[in-house]
């Protein structure tokens, strides 16, 4: 999640971390990104990308999802 100023939480951190560890094992597989809550103005996912982008991922391998509001919504999206 995020805090209200719109940084993001250390368990965001730590799931990024993981990610980009399998992001680097796969170098080919899409890397999809989801969550539509705002903090700060901002959303996790774009957060998320940003992220990202500075840990040397290719943005052609990101997906965004940023209009779920929850885990359901993530699947539906």
């Amino acid at each position: 999640a995020l805090n209200p100023d719109g940084s993001m939480d250390k368990k965001l951190i730590e799931r990024l971390k993981a990610g980009l560890s399998a992001a680097k094992t796969y170098p080919t597989a899409p890397i999809v990104i989801s969550g539509g809550v705002a903090q700060g103005g901002v959303t996790e996912a774009y957060t998320m990308q940003k992220w990202l982008k500075i840990n040397g991922i290719n943005q052609n391998r990101i997906i965004i999802e940023d209009k779920s509001i929850d885990t359901l919504t993530n699947a539906i999206n």
